[in-house]
């Protein structure tokens, strides 16, 4: 199974000049706790903005055609819990093929950016979305792709500043 997790706005905003637009504690948390001792798949640009990387305890894809050309040669692009693929296809394969290794089988997430998002979107590519959807409407000027309607959600809970939303279709 492969999820999205994502964290937007009223208005679906996820990202401002390459930060999140808001601090959540909470929803850090929840996110590490979902996260760690799993695969999470990451573009580019979401990559250059953690704070950490690769991020600790958890097996890190990152999707770069351009980065892939550069460092293919290199024999650094792969070291640690750090995965370079060329594309978002070839790195979902991966996550698969890396997850049923493992005993219990790990989870794969999507973690961003847009157009990580679209792609998995438009592809398929994803089984359940987990949205922190957070309270007000933030500058932004990055968004996540609207859903079409065989998505339906569910609440997982209510928290301060956020509340927790499951899609499923």
């Amino acid at each position: 199974m492969t999820t999205i997790l994502v964290a937007y706005d009223e208005n679906r905003v996820i990202g401002n000049k390459g930060k999140l637009p808001w601090e959540l504690a909470e929803d850090l948390r929840l996110f590490k706790e979902r996260t760690v001792d799993n695969i999470v798949i990451m573009g580019r640009k979401t990559w250059e903005s953690l704070p950490i990387q690769p991020l600790p305890k958890r097996i890190n894809i990152v999707v770069s055609n351009s980065w892939h050309d550069k460092l293919k040669d290199s024999g650094k692009w792969e070291y640690s819990d750090f995965y370079l693929r060329p594309s978002l296809e070839k790195a979902c394969f991966f996550a698969h093929l890396r997850a049923e290794s493992y005993t219990p089988k790990k989870e794969i997430y999507i973690i961003g950016g847009a157009m990580i998002y679209e792609e998995a979107l438009k592809n398929n590519l994803v089984d359940k979305i987990v949205v922190s959807k957070v309270h007000g409407d933030y500058e932004g000027d990055v968004y996540f792709p609207e859903l079409s309607e065989e998505w339906r959600s569910t609440v997982l809970g209510k928290y301060n500043g956020f509340k927790l939303l499951e899609y499923t279709k």
